[in-house]
């Protein structure tokens, strides 16, 4: 990643800043050439150590400086001919070009890159300036031709190239830096963590406060991979602490942030005894700011109130509003680990109030605040219900053609806010009555329409019929009708689902197949196995596979197992060539609840993977079954991860033998909510409480609540805002007659 896009990524994801935002057209473009493979980077019949010397057209012309494989004479030069996305450039190109335009002669060797979505392509810098050294990778010795990304390198790293491409051990800093094999870039990362390389971490260190050559390493990869190695005798944290105290040169602009960081994640206990005293007025400001970045990352109370206190500093305030939110929200970056906040989340509420209150508190730091946090804040702003009925009926209002801003549109968001189902005959009548309404080029009332009919179906399909409309609505041609009333009036249950897919027979097939199975029909087990590997290899219908288990047949369940172990062997992206294992994460999903035992069983195997990206895929399966994902961190270091799955692996074991409404109940109390007794109708006031707090409780409270009122709807709202969350809830519960108005 070249360095301005590096430096604008961290920015945001230190800074929690929303910064500039892509479109969420769907418009991102995908490199139909893959780059090279590890295998195919080896495989190249020539690979120079070259400098530019002039190009023309499509046409670069090198001149050798040494030969690392393959023939070519350093006293000729060396055509090479450039395709697909590649150019030579001699103005500013890529994040540069944003800042000077003007042709300066310097020859950059380009490939082009969409780097704003939507948006075209535009010529990125693999080499700012051609005329130093790199190393080329030709497939064709005869040739020479640069068409897919990962043909030119680093030539920082020549020794380690040539220790690959001659078959030899390569030296860690190289195995642990290059960007073309990932798994092994992970086993050097996991080596790092083990022997502590002296000499490597001082690399790291040094590539932190001043960014390594062009092609090697991206500006914030070095702080990732030292935060992952955790401290030992100080080895990080000591090498952090020292240049952030004595305010070392470099030119990172980032490396104080970077180093208040790591000391938090390395060492909390010796952060928390280091990094309030560097808040200290005599430290300059970008010491201070970085203290405050370590300190959104210590859970305690007194952090958090530094990071407060901070609000009134003026060259402070803006960097305290992100250690304030932090401490709130948590920090879900996968490179730093996940880091749930304070959990103290009532006291720390107050307090943010207070503070947007304090005229000593610069309003940039208040907006940044009310930016991330204005649906915690207070309720949603009152809606003049009359007004919302008067705009909803008029079909000249712009909401219906295709305009998503103006009053009416801030009042439906405001409508959706707030769950209220007195909102609900205003939205039927407009149906009823505005032609608009319905249109297939109508947006914002069918979508506002289908969030009440999960929050409020029984009132919902109760004036819809009081009016006739389902007939009506029926009657009308499918093109004329947007899609989201069909939503609505499959979620009120006043039509049938339409999403009955081809393969949903074959599916119901397969069950019925295995019941003939076990009673007592061997015969039907080829039957079964044709469904199943037609569905396999169509890679659909996964859900058909559980029937293999269902036989009782040892042959079945071995087949079962087959398919588990193709699918661990992942697919190979055809765009990045690396391996991902959706297909496996779809299978294992199909076993829960009814195979919840084999289902742990497969989650432990995967999370005990060497592989990172099996790690994750046992995490997503984690995640689906259960909604939490028992704060194993895929990405963390061995022995961490196995002193994580010392304490899962009993858990699972646990749960495996547990009913639903169990296993609930035990993952509620592990996340600090108790309820006593069977499932019934007196845990709902506790469980809304649970399910509108921020935190791991929610979604086994959502769970609880449909196994008390017999619905699978309550998990709809787990993507909510936490109150939000609650008041759905509510209007959810009453519209049954489950909960008191």
């Amino acid at each position: 990643m070249p360095a301005r896009g590096a430096a604008l990524l961290l920015t945001a994801v230190l800074l929690l800043a929303t910064g500039w935002v892509g479109s969420a057209d769907a418009e991102i473009w995908i490199d139909p050439e893959p780059a090279l493979s590890w295998q195919d980077t080896l495989a190249c019949r020539l690979v120079v150590v070259a400098k530019y010397e002039s190009h023309r057209d499509k046409e670069l012309v090198l001149r050798v400086v040494e030969v690392l494989k393959g023939k070519a004479d350093p006293a000729q030069p060396l055509t090479v001919k450039l395709e697909h996305l590649y150019s030579i450039e001699t103005r500013p190109v890529g994040w540069e070009a944003f800042r000077k335009a003007e042709d300066d002669g310097i020859p950059r060797l380009c490939y082009k890159q969409q780097i704003i979505n939507p948006g075209d392509l535009v010529p990125m810098p693999v080499r700012s300036d051609s005329r130093q050294p790199a190393i080329y990778f030709f497939r064709d010795a005869a040739k020479p031709t640069l068409r897919v990304s990962g043909q030119v390198q680093s030539p920082y790293f020549q020794k380690g190239w040539q220790q690959a491409l001659d078959g030899k051990p390569m030296e860690l800093l190289f195995r642990l830096s290059q960007h073309v094999n990932s798994e092994l870039a992970r086993e050097a990362l996991e080596e790092l963590g083990k022997s502590r390389d002296p000499a490597c971490l001082d690399q790291l260190f040094e590539w932190n406060m001043n960014p390594a050559p062009e092609g090697t390493v991206a500006v914030f990869e070095p702080v990732t991979w030292l935060a992952r190695l955790g401290d030992h005798e100080g080895d990080i944290y000591d090498r952090a602490l020292t240049p952030l105290s004595s305010a070392a040169p470099g030119r990172n602009e980032y490396r104080f942030a970077m180093l208040g960081l790591l000391t938090a994640i390395a060492n909390k206990l010796r952060a928390w005894d280091d990094l309030p005293r560097l808040l200290n007025g005599k430290y300059p400001p970008s010491i201070r700011q970085a203290a405050l970045a370590g300190l959104r990352r210590i859970p305690k109370r007194e952090a958090a109130q530094l990071a407060l206190d901070s609000l009134s500093v003026p060259e402070l305030a803006d960097h305290a509003a992100w250690a304030v939110i932090q401490q709130l929200l948590g920090d879900d970056d996968y490179r730093f680990g996940k880091y749930r906040g304070l959990g103290d989340d009532i006291w720390l509420m107050d307090a943010i109030r207070a503070a947007l209150r304090d005229d000593g508190v610069p309003e940039s730091a208040k907006k940044i605040i009310r930016g991330h946090l204005s649906h915690r804040l207070a309720p949603p702003e009152p809606l003049d219900l009359e007004a919302y009925r008067r705009n909803v009926l008029d079909p000249q209002d712009r909401t219906y053609h295709g305009w998503a801003d103006g009053e009416t549109a801030n009042m439906h968001r405001r409508a959706n806010e707030l769950c209220d189902p007195r909102i609900v005959p205003i939205l039927v009548e407009a149906l009823d009555k505005n032609p608009r309404a319905a249109a297939h080029d109508s947006y914002a009332l069918p979508e506002i329409l289908s969030h009440y009919a999960t929050i409020c179906p029984r009132s919902l399909r109760k004036e819809l019929e009081a009016r006739e409309i389902p007939a009506r609505l029926a009657a009308a041609p499918r093109h004329e009708r947007n899609h989201k009333i069909r939503q609505m009036m499959e979620a009120v249950g006043l039509w049938a689902p339409d999403d009955r897919t081809v393969w949903q027979d074959e599916i119901k097939q397969c069950f019925d197949l295995a019941r003939e199975v076990r009673s007592g029909k061997p015969e039907q087990l080829e039957a079964l196995f044709a469904i199943t590997d037609k569905l396999f290899t169509k890679q659909r219908g996964y859900a058909a596979l559980p029937a293999l288990l269902e036989c009782d047949s040892p042959v079945a369940r071995e087949r079962f197992l087959a398919y588990i172990n193709k699918a661990k062997e992942g697919r190979v992206s055809q765009w990045n060539r690396e391996r991902y294992y959706g297909e496996l994460t779809s299978i294992v999903y199909t076993l829960h609840p009814r195979q919840r035992e084999m289902h742990g069983e497969i989650v432990v195997e995967l999370l005990q993977a060497p592989s990172l990206r099996l790690r994750a895929a046992g995490v997503e399966s984690l995640q689906s079954a259960w909604q939490c994902d028992f704060d194993f961190d895929p990405a963390a270091l061995e022995a961490e991860r196995t002193k994580k799955l010392a304490d899962i692996e009993p858990l699972l074991e646990r749960l495996a033998t547990a009913s639903e409404p169990q296993a609930r109940v035990i993952l509620l109390a592990r996340a600090g909510v108790s309820v006593v007794g069977e499932p019934n109708e007196s845990w709902l006031p506790t469980l809304v409480e649970a399910a509108g707090q921020a935190g791991n409780a929610a979604p086994h409270a959502l769970r609880l609540i449909e196994t008390i009122v017999g619905e699978e709807r309550a998990r709809k709202f787990a993507h909510f805002p936490p109150e939000q969350r609650q008041r759905a809830l509510k209007a959810y519960l009453q519209d049954m007659g489950k909960l008191e108005k």
